[in-house]
């Protein structure tokens, strides 16, 4: 994870040097938001992060991830990565087939 979004080098922003250089905002800059972005993630916190990075799942709440899955067909990030154990399989199939 990032350590911090200030940097010796980059561009100047409020005292604090970026380290990434920012578009212009589409609303005003939360006054605190320097010091809000380079809180520490809590433990659950980056392990949502990485797993959203792993399954191409959208990050964030719940109720957003179900939105943004539903409107750009993501579902397949949302279940399991992998095909179902074999047993699992064939106790699924034995009551369809002859």
């Amino acid at each position: 994870m990032v350590e911090s979004v200030t940097s010796s080098t980059g561009g100047r922003e409020g005292g604090h040097t970026l380290l990434l250089p920012l578009d212009r905002w589409p609303v005003e800059r939360p006054q605190e938001w320097l010091d809000w972005v380079n809180q520490p993630q809590t433990p659950a916190e980056e392990a949502a992060l990485r797993q959203s990075l792993r399954r191409g799942r959208p990050f964030g709440t719940e109720f957003w991830q179900r939105q943004t899955v539903e409107r750009f067909v993501l579902q397949f990030t949302l279940r399991p990565p992998h095909r179902p154990r074999q047993a699992d399989a064939t106790a699924a199939d034995a009551g369809g087939r002859p």
